[in-house]
Formats: structure tokens, sequence, C-alpha cells
């Protein structure tokens, strides 16, 4: 520490359109990258650190997740209908011997950096699942997550520490949407389930379907007002903005889709979660120039906590979208819709956060299509989370 530090691995991907190889990664004393240079070009000065063996990504970036129901029994789960799921949870989640929130939240967290998370950001639905309570791997970007079919908006007193999350269009009011987005949209993050699955958009358009049934039988509200799409519903509470984060949208049409596209809408897709429910492809594919982030949604809904995993399912679901794509969806978007510029790449002026692979894993990839195609399609690559020009890197 407290002096420059360059780094030479066998390899260094910036990003999915950018793979060196004979180049040097230059680090501040803080962790900032201040140069990308071939080696012969090095300043004599400065201190080189050999990483021989090594191929650099940077770290991935999950901009979805629920840190609890680590231990979920999700493959005991009813799936038939999204509802029955839901109820499935319910019932689980009032078990004794259930993880507790604090717990659940610490194993995501170890699962997740052993997998090579960087960054996550999570809804926090119960209280102690947050799991930001340590600097380590991942980062946490924590976004308090409301459930308020009626009534109104409850005190927030850890805002902006914390975000604001909405569940989804069916289990908030428009009130309360309403005061959220008119009250934290304009400088911050509000994210939000959106358009995920059949039984959402019958509920809002016809209050009917399996969906409206567990509402019922719950005591619930069923909306007053009914809307032809979710997009319609999120039109109608002011959240066509750039400040929102719709999480799923894989029920959503092309035509909604560029909707929210062009009101600056980001979409975050779960591919794990999409196939843990079997569902039908996505149509983000056919809207030009939409890229979604990627996120993992939590162990009641998924088989595991890994970055990679997404990357190769999303990969497999839409494979008309290039694996280079797919490496920037989990980097480079990642890090933009959580407005973190400081990270998503290994560019100069970002964080030293980088993912390390055993360069024979790659066998004799040299350019970043090659290197993408093989995290898109291998499974269980060696990785270690690495903070450039600290101690125990």
């Amino acid at each position: 520490m407290g002096t420059l530090c360059a780094y030479v691995p066998d390899g260094i991907l910036l990003n999915g359109f950018e793979f060196h190889q004979n180049c040097a990664l230059v680090v501040d004393s803080s962790g900032r990258i201040i140069d990308v240079c071939d080696v012969e070009k090095l300043d004599s000065a400065i201190v080189q650190q050999s990483c021989a063996g090594q191929l650099f990504t940077a770290a991935p970036v999950l901009a979805h997740a629920h840190l609890e129901s680590f231990d979920a029994p999700r493959d005991k789960f009813s799936r038939e209908s999204f509802a029955q799921w839901v109820e499935s949870l319910l019932v689980w989640r009032k078990s004794t011997e259930r993880l507790s929130p604090e717990e659940s939240a610490a194993e995501s967290r170890r699962q997740l950096a052993e997998n090579g998370c960087g960054l996550v950001a999570t809804h926090v639905s119960e209280p102690g699942a947050e799991g930001d309570v340590s600097p380590d791997f991942p980062e946490v970007f924590a976004f308090n997550e409301l459930f308020v079919p009626q009534g109104d908006l409850p005190d927030l007193p850890d805002f902006p520490y914390r975000g604001v999350a909405l569940h989804a269009p069916y289990s908030v009011s428009e009130k309360l949407a309403r005061q959220v987005f008119e009250k934290y949209a304009t400088d911050n993050i509000v994210s939000i389930h959106l358009g995920e699955h059949d039984e959402e958009r019958q509920f809002l358009e016809s209050g009917t379907g399996r969906l409206a049934e567990l509402f019922l039988q719950r005591g619930l509200n069923i909306k007053d007002t009914y809307y032809a799409s979710p997009v319609d519903w999120l039109d109608a509470v002011g959240g066509l903005t750039s400040s929102t984060l719709a999480v799923h949208c894989g029920n959503l049409r092309a035509d909604e889709l560029r909707r929210l596209d062009h009101a600056g809408v980001d979409i975050v897709f779960c591919p794990g979660t999409h196939k843990y429910f079997d569902r039908p492809p996505p149509a983000f594919a056919e809207v030009s120039g939409l890229l979604p982030a990627l996120g993992c949604d939590s162990l009641a809904s998924n088989q595991r906590l890994d970055p990679l995993y997404e990357l190769r399912c999303a990969k497999e679901i839409i494979p008309e979208i290039s694996s280079q794509m797919w490496w920037q969806s989990l980097t480079v978007r990642g890090a933009e819709v959580l407005r973190r510029p400081d990270l998503g790449s290994l560019a100069q002026g970002k964080w030293g956060r980088v993912l390390s692979f055993e360069t024979s894993e790659f066998d004799s990839a040299s350019s970043a299509e090659q290197v993408c195609d093989i995290l898109c399609s291998a499974g269980g690559l060696s990785r270690k989370l690495i903070t450039l020009n600290s101690t125990g890197d």
C-alpha cells in the first residue's frame, strides 16, 4: 500500500469487447486504476507484481437479489402457479427451524463472494436481511422493500442510506406508489418487481386469477382500478422514469419493453429464477438496443447464488444476445443501473475490484469474444475476488 503497483496477469478482459495480453493494470495507493498499458511501456519506478497463470476481469455486479431464504427448500415448493409458490414460501417462513434473516444474509453473502460477486443489490423484506453490516464482499446496495396493498408510505428513517423498493404492482397501493415516486425518484433509484408472470397481468387486468384468489383468501385488497398492462400501472403511478429499476420483466411483450426503454426505465433480468419457474423466453432480444442488467433473486427461487450461473442461464435462455453483450450485462450494465460509475470494467478511473480466473481454463483464448464465449458456457470455473493494491490481495 501507499505506492503505485502494476499487476501483470496473462490476460485482462477490460470489458466485453477489449481483451489485452502482455499488459499491466497500474493501480494507485487508493485502489484506483490509473492506467492499462503494455508491459514494455511501464515506468521502471513502478513496482510490478507478476500474476502469471491468471486472467483478470471486472468483478460482476448483480443488480437484484434477496439475501433471505438461504435455506429455503425450493425444490419442494409448489410451482404449478406463482401463487402456489408464494403460499409455499409463506408457510416455510413461519418455520421455527429456518435460519434467521441475519444468518441467511450472512450465508448468502458468503456464497456470492465465493462465486465472484463484487456488488449485489438486494430488496430487504425482513428486518435483518440487509446483510450490509460489514465491508466484506460482496458490497451490498440495499433497498427497503414495501409490501403495502393499502395505506400510506411508512416512515423510512434510514433513507437515503438504504434505498426504496416497491414489491410489485399488485402488492402496493397506487397512493403509496405515487408517494414513493414523488418523494424518491428525482435523485434516487426505486426498484420494483414488474411484468414477471401472467398472474400479475391477470390481477391488474381484471382482478382474477390464482394470485388474486390468494390475496382474497388472506384478506388483502384487489385493485379498484384495472390496468391493461403492468406498464400502464407503472405509468399511472408516475414510475415511467429513468430512476426506476424494473426487475424480471420476462412476461412483458416487446412493445411494452420498448415503452419502458423509451422512458429510460432500467431492466434487471434474473435468468436463474426464470429457469426455475420454466417460463417462456423473454422478448428482450426483440427490442433493438435493450440490454438488461442481471440479478439472481434468492435461493427460494434459484439453484445457486452465482453471477456466472446467471450469465450461463441468460445465454441459454436468449442465445440471440451475444456472449460479449451478456458479459456487459453482468458488469458494465449492472454498474450503470445502480449508478456506480466506479465499477463495471477495468478501465482507467475504476476501482481495481477484480475477478481472477485460472488462465489454463480458457485454453488458448486470445480475444474478448473467445473469453466471453467461455465465460458464458463453462461451468465450474475457478475464480477469486481481489481488490488490487490493498493488503491481502
